[in-house]
């Protein structure tokens, strides 16, 4: 080459996933409710799948369509408040 040929560029920013929906909130409701987790990206789904805690611990399965994440509880109990983290 006669001359040197240069360009720059920048990269995106690290941007970390977020929940940005969830279901079900608020009180009465149904025993045979999926609890849903919309993130604001595509996950790791075992990563994901393993970071979910519910207090009181109940077992059930998890299914994804996108970037929701569905756990389909085998046990809910009767006038029950449960606690759901992502760790």
């Amino acid at each position: 080459m006669s001359f040197p040929y240069a360009w720059n560029f920048t990269t995106e920013p690290l941007i970390p996933p977020v929940v940005i929906a969830n279901s079900p909130t608020g009180t009465g409701v149904p025993l045979a409710s999926q609890i849903i987790v919309n993130f604001s990206k595509a996950m790791n789904q075992t990563s994901a799948q393993s970071s979910f805690v519910t207090i009181p611990t109940i077992s059930g399965s998890f299914s994804w369509i996108g970037n929701n994440m569905i756990y389909t509880p085998s046990n809910l109990a009767y006038n029950t408040m449960y606690n759901v983290t992502i760790e």
